[in-house]
Formats: structure tokens, C-alpha cells, sequence
């Protein structure tokens, strides 16, 4: 959808992997293989958390960060939307917190197979149907046996993890104030600490998909740094 209109820009579409480790993988080699000195790296949703991989392991050849509406914790998000939907109430919702990985991806599903989630996704009716119709249409649906291998692993290395390494770069992180999915408030101090130079920004009257729709959303994600 954007390539075609920013042709500086390499565009990777997420291969189908059997876990998070070997699409960190999967990433490394094409990031390894651009013949920048600097790569500038921008990622929407859950692809900040790959970013996120390649600036702990390539700190020298990253340039800047952009990152467009991505929780530190992804998982709260399906908890939001599970709330929102009154799909989990306050009670599951607190021990799916602490819970374990098989236990997060059997709420994550449930979530996910809820009658409205979709629509939870956008700001506007209008520009969902007009999107899915045009451009989602044209791609395979989501893997549901991908997904769950990859988040899981995710999970897993995530509950792991002790020390995260922390980059001094340039680092732009935009939120939708409309994207049901995420709490904003919540990440700033995260972020914060994973990135001590970043600066944030807030964009009204979009959800989730908010470079989708708002072209001049999708201006300010996709061209700054360029």
C-alpha cells in the first residue's frame, strides 16, 4: 500500500515462522543485508518489539526508531480489548497479569474469536470497511497456527528476560489517543527506560491502524527521519 509511494523505503512483510526467535531471525538477515551505514527503523504495533530485537542486537547500525502505536506489554492490549468488549471482566483480567503463557494465549483467542473485535481496531466505520475492502482483501488472512507459535515464544522469552538493553539513539514514539487497544500512560515510563531519548506524540481521531486512516497520520510516521 505505501511502498509504491516511498520507494526509499524497504518494506518487509512478516514471513511465516515457527517462533519469535526465527523471525528475529528472519529479520536480521534482510537488516544485515541493506547496504546503509545507518538504518532507520519503523514499526507499527507489534513490530516494535521486532525493532526493538534488531536495535539490542545491532545498536551501531541503527539510525532512529519510529514507532507507531505498540504497547511494551502487547498482551495488555488484548486484555484492553477484552475489557472493552466485556469478554474478560476486572477479576480475569488481574490474574491474566501474572499468568502463565498457555493461559495468556487461551484468553488472547477468546478475545480474539469475540464477536466486534475487528472494528475494535479502527476509529472510524467508514474507513474500515473502505480499507478492508481495498487493500486487507488482497492479502491471506492471518495464520492462526503462526500467530499463536510466534506470540508464545514471545511470551516466553518476555517472562524470561531480566535485563533489557537500553539505546541512547533517537527514538519517536506515536500514539493514538483513539486506539482502544492501548493505554498511553502506561508506556511512557517503559519506553522511557528502554529508550532513555525518546519523545512521544499524541494524534486524535484515529484507532489502531491510524497511518491507514489518515494520510496525514501516515505522513508523519513514515517521513520523519527521511
Amino acid at each position: 500500500m505505501f511502498a509504491s509511494k516511498i520507494p526509499e523505503m524497504e518494506f518487509w512483510n512478516q514471513p511465516k515462522t515457527a517462533s519469535f526467535a526465527d523471525l528475529v531471525t528472519a529479520a536480521s538477515e534482510v537488516f544485515l543485508n541493506l547496504k546503509q551505514d545507518k538504518v532507520d527503523l519503523y514499526a507499527h504495533s507489534f513490530g516494535a518489539h521486532l525493532a526493538l530485537r534488531l536495535v539490542q542486537k545491532f545498536p551501531d547500525k541503527v539510525g532512529k526508531v519510529v514507532i507507531l502505536n505498540s504497547a511494551v506489554n502487547p498482551f495488555s492490549c488484548f486484555l484492553n480489548v477484552g475489557s472493552k468488549l466485556n469478554v474478560l471482566n476486572a477479576t480475569e483480567v488481574k490474574a491474566l497479569k501474572s499468568g502463565s503463557s498457555d493461559a495468556k494465549m487461551e484468553a488472547i483467542f477468546k478475545v480474539a474469536t469475540s464477536s466486534g473485535f475487528n472494528s475494535v481496531y479502527w476509529y472510524s466505520a467508514e474507513k474500515q470497511k473502505q480499507i478492508e475492502s481495498n487493500y486487507f482483501s488482497q492479502f491471506p488472512s492471518v495464520d492462526l497456527t503462526v500467530f499463536s507459535s510466534v506470540f508464545k515464544d514471545f511470551l516466553d522469552q518476555q517472562a524470561s528476560e531480566r535485563n533489557v538493553v537500553s539505546w541512547n539513539g533517537p527514538v519517536r514514539v506515536i500514539y493514538s489517543e483513539n486506539d482502544a487497544l492501548l493505554t498511553y500512560t502506561d508506556d511512557v515510563a517503559p519506553w522511557k527506560h528502554v529508550f532513555p531519548n525518546v519523545t512521544f506524540e499524541n494524534v486524535k481521531g484515529v484507532g489502531h491502524y491510524a497511518h491507514l486512516e489518515s494520510a496525514a497520520v501516515a505522513d508523519k510516521f513514515f517521513l520523519l527521519g527521511l
